[in-house]
């Protein structure tokens, strides 16, 4: 891809980096942000039946969201230290609520691994939407706080500015916590249960903070999103199909504005147009009915045996008036 003039808009500078190292020349790397900084949660009824379910009243607990996968190189007793560090937190603080955010399929028996192994008085909650993400979205942009291996959802927390204990497994990762200024709260595989807990008392007890501190560094990747976004679609706008017209508009709602309450103003506005568009199909479809229907039944009224009748009754006065108007021009016609 680099030697054909590839284009490469990365989510970090670790990223840049990696395809540097492949030898795409430095032109053809921009580090910017991930695209997720410019999304955002809708509510879905999903959560809202989860929590009603589970019997938690978000206004006054904290949920925090886990998600863990498998990792051959996690320490044998991994799934132990999670639970001994749940089971104590939760002792601590009684409004708290831990649920496991189950992001593909294969997260699902740690989970219930890690639940079996907490006492009576603690539990670890499973939320699992299955493929849907908006429920995903949603569920997390309600969390006050998260324990995440999993990118996605610390990068979805990051975005909703909840802070998040991490568990540093991959580079991204790390690279990801580095740019959200969160490397305090990530830790090694082989954290102890010690380490787990300190972190999270630290992420509860200053979660209103931490959350301020997010913002700052949200809205300077909301920036670096909003601008590659703008270099993507330059890009589009460029090739033979936008410029024939066959690539739509709504592609380019971002040249508008990088602000989200105003793509969400447009994108709410082109939807109220298409409906429009509909309703005026509709309604055209609908007369077209009612005029096929009317022209079937002038034919099928101009094929009746009355309809003949009287066309024949009218016929003979007709022709008599058109002789008789003839007639009347000289004598020696009439």
């Amino acid at each position: 891809m680099g030697r054909l003039g590839a284009l490469f808009l990365t989510r970090d500078e670790a990223t840049a980096e990696l395809i540097r190292s492949c030898r795409v020349r430095n032109e053809q790397v921009i580090s910017l942000a991930d695209c997720a900084f410019l999304g955002s949660a809708s509510d879905t009824s999903f959560v809202d039946e989860w929590f009603a379910s589970e019997g938690i009243d978000p206004a006054s607990r904290r949920v925090v969201a886990v998600s863990l996968r498998e990792y051959e190189n996690a320490p044998g007793d991994f799934a132990e230290r999670v639970a001994a560090a749940i089971s104590r937190v939760q002792a601590a603080h009684r409004d708290v609520v831990f649920a496991a955010c189950i992001l593909d399929s294969s997260d699902r028996a740690l989970a219930e691994r890690i639940g079996a192994l907490l006492p009576a008085q603690a539990a670890l909650r499973i939320f699992d939407a299955g493929e849907r993400i908006e429920p995903v979205v949603d569920f997390l942009s309600r969390c006050s706080a998260g324990l995440s291996m999993r990118y996605h959802a610390f990068l979805l927390l990051g975005s909703f500015c909840k802070p998040c204990v991490g568990l540093g497994y991959l580079p991204k990762v790390v690279s990801l916590y580095e740019d959200l200024g969160q490397a305090d709260t990530l830790l090694s595989m082989n954290a102890d249960t010690a380490e787990i807990i300190a972190a999270l008392e630290s992420v509860l007890a200053f979660d209103a903070q931490r959350a301020f501190a997010l913002t700052n560094r949200v809205s300077e990747l909301r920036k670096k999103s909003g601008e590659s976004e703008s270099i993507l679609l330059d890009a589009i706008a460029s090739i033979a199909p936008a410029k024939r017209g066959e690539i739509p508009e709504e592609l380019f709602l971002n040249r508008v504005a990088n602000d989200i309450a105003e793509k969400d103003r447009l994108r709410a506005q082109i939807a109220r147009e298409r409906r429009s568009v509909e309703e005026a199909r509709a309604r055209c479809a609908e007369v077209e009915r009612e005029r096929d229907a009317a022209r079937g039944e002038v034919e099928e009224y101009a094929h009746s045996y009355s309809y003949r009748v009287g066309s024949t009754l009218l016929t003979l006065p007709r022709k008599l008036r058109e002789a008789l108007s003839k007639g009347a021009k000289g004598p020696k016609e009439s």
